[in-house]
């Protein structure tokens, strides 16, 4: 088992103690604290496209094309991160809150109920499945993704559906609290193995309102902070996002903003206001197909 509670206590203390992954003695080279811009790519991944980039931080899937047979090499993940576009940040997705049916650890046979763990499918992403995350049987299928993770050589992990919690409170109110620790301990288990790894979740922005949260990560991934697709959202729901990014950027922590808009005017606004209130932006495809480089805001 890859369960947290196998984690050696002295390497336990020393990651707590190491904090967030940019205090540790990580690789030489670009930093996450020091990026100015991202891209995000997670089908069919050219790595020589991206490699030949001027983007900072690559958050990419383990995978060309999601399978253990697609999986990139270390020494791949090494030549993007030191690529003739400039040394790079990667950091590797991984879904903690939903299982895919794509995926290497996924057996013939399982659907909502069977492990028990495994919950309904996501209507609006098909193979996608909610999980009891809390649970030890899906925690040590991630444990074991990390060890992917860190054997390829990424300089972090990109967690997402950390909102997951949401769905879950009515039937355990203690979900939210469950999942800001999991995150603590998904962050322990590798700056372990690799002082210096970098955890930045995706979206479940009010876990920063849990104690002990915001030390143990270094960013956060945030969707749809201005528009859903090319819809504006409201001035209400901007002021409510941008509450609690702010609360990220003053915690120092660097905040990756990314909306699915493609009007001109729309990623206009979404760099110019991200600029503006200390968020690192990324307007791109909701698919995540292909990488996107917007016209007058190219990475340098």
């Amino acid at each position: 088992m890859k369960s947290r509670r196998l984690l050696p206590v002295a390497a336990l203390l020393l990651a707590l103690a190491a904090g967030c992954g940019e205090d540790g003695d990580g690789d030489e080279g670009m930093t996450l604290a020091v990026a100015n811009d991202f891209t995000y790519w997670l089908q069919d991944i050219n790595l020589t496209q991206l490699g030949a980039s001027a983007y900072d931080v690559a958050v990419i899937d383990y995978s060309r094309d999601g399978t253990e047979g697609g999986k990139f090499s270390a020494a791949e993940v090494a030549a993007l991160k030191d690529s003739a576009g400039g040394a790079k940040v990667a950091l590797c997705y991984v879904s903690v809150g939903e299982a895919e049916d794509y995926r290497w650890y996924w057996q013939d046979g399982w659907g909502p109920g069977n492990p028990s763990w495994l919950g309904p499918e996501n209507a609006e992403w098909p193979g996608n499945y909610a999980v009891r995350f809390w649970e030890d049987g899906w925690q040590n299928i991630v444990y074991d993704y990390l060890d992917k993770i860190l054997a390829a050589g990424f300089d972090g992990a990109f967690l997402d559906k950390v909102d997951e919690y949401e769905y879950w409170e009515g039937e355990r109110p203690a979900a939210r609290a469950e999942m800001a620790a999991f995150v603590g301990e998904i962050a322990a288990y590798c700056r372990a193995a690799r002082p210096g790894f970098v955890i930045v979740p995706q979206n479940g922005h009010e876990l920063i309102d849990e104690a002990g949260y915001a030390a143990r990560i270094d960013g956060l991934g945030s969707e749809d902070n201005y528009f859903n697709d090319d819809t504006p959202l409201s001035a209400e729901e901007v002021q409510y996002r941008e509450s609690y990014l702010d609360r990220y950027v003053a915690a120092g922590k660097k905040v990756l903003a990314v909306d699915y808009c493609r009007d001109e005017e729309h990623i206009n606004h979404v760099y110019d206001r991200c600029w503006q209130k200390g968020y690192v932006p990324y307007c791109t495809v909701r698919d995540l197909d292909r990488m996107i480089i917007n016209p007058g805001h190219e990475p340098d």
